[in-house]
């Protein structure tokens, strides 16, 4: 989809190719309405329909909200999914790190219960018997401590390579809505959404950013800076890049660049801008 190319467009002060209306007491003949235009806007909305899996009827005037419903309830399914996958085998991973710990428990009071066994069995018996009886005491009590410490580190094994999986899910995205391109976004858990991206300094030095999702609730910090620091830096010309304005869907960034031969600060475009902002 593209901006009209009709005869008659107008140009915006964002570049972009307008439709006009005819003034005829001031010579002005308006944009005309091409089947370009028109097949265009049609193409793109039933596009977006027969891809959700819905079909088209020229009597259903609600489809492009419907089918706009259902790939957001689909996608939304197949996050709650992914979170549940990954929580449950979190859930195994503990579940088997306890019952680890259940069986260790298990065998030391049984271990614990045949030593003091024999020791009550060797009290009634000559001296001998007795050092032999403290001696085999001594032995069980080794095992007794090297079977503790095999089965504690295969527990806290157990719960690293958990604690491991977590986060190598968490690291992966595994769960969460995020897109890798620029400009690009991240949702984490508990609804802070990152975003990031590339623009220019325009007119007077102001920008407009759109971001690759609006904020749900807000934004709540919005920041840019030069992105390619090169000769000017060098000669001491260096910018400064400010939040003016920011909103759910977009904010506006103010671009000085301060003069190191007169020393003042001036409003430019063509900065290349690295912009950043987080919300809700």
């Amino acid at each position: 989809m593209d901006y009209t190319s009709a005869p008659g467009y107008v140009t915006d002060s964002k570049g972009r190719r307008q439709f006009i209306n005819r003034d005829d007491a001031n010579g002005v003949e308006g944009t005309e309405i091409t089947a370009d235009d028109l097949n265009g806007l049609v193409n793109e909305i039933c596009n977006v329909i027969l891809n959700s899996g819905l079909s088209l009827s020229g009597s259903d005037q609600t489809l492009l909200w419907q089918a706009i419903e259902k790939v957001v309830a689909e996608e939304t399914v197949r996050a709650e999914n992914s979170e549940s996958s990954l929580l449950t085998r979190i859930t195994n991973e503990i579940s088997r790190a306890q019952l680890a710990e259940g069986d260790l428990q298990a065998s030391l009071n049984s271990e614990v219960t045949r030593a003091k066994s024999a020791e009550s069995g060797l009290s009634n018996s000559i001296s001998s018997e007795a050092s032999r009886a403290q001696g085999a005491e001594s032995g069980l009590q080794t095992n007794i401590n090297n079977e503790v410490t095999n089965r504690t580190t295969a527990i806290s094994a157990a719960l690293a390579a958990a604690k491991a999986f977590a986060l190598s899910s968490l690291k992966a995205g595994t769960g969460l809505n995020i897109s890798n391109s620029s400009p690009g976004y991240c949702e984490l858990p508990g609804g802070l959404i990152l975003q990031y991206g590339t623009t220019a300094s325009g007119n007077n030095g102001l920008t407009t950013v759109y971001f690759p999702i609006a904020f749900p609730g807000a934004c709540i910090f919005a920041h840019g800076n030069e992105g390619d620091a090169g000769d000017q830096w060098s000669q001491g010309n260096v910018s400064a890049t400010g939040s003016l304005a920011r909103g759910t869907s977009a904010m506006t960034l103010k671009t000085l660049i301060f003069n190191n031969t007169d020393h003042t600060f001036s409003l430019t475009s063509g900065i290349a801008i690295l912009w950043f902002a987080i919300g809700f």
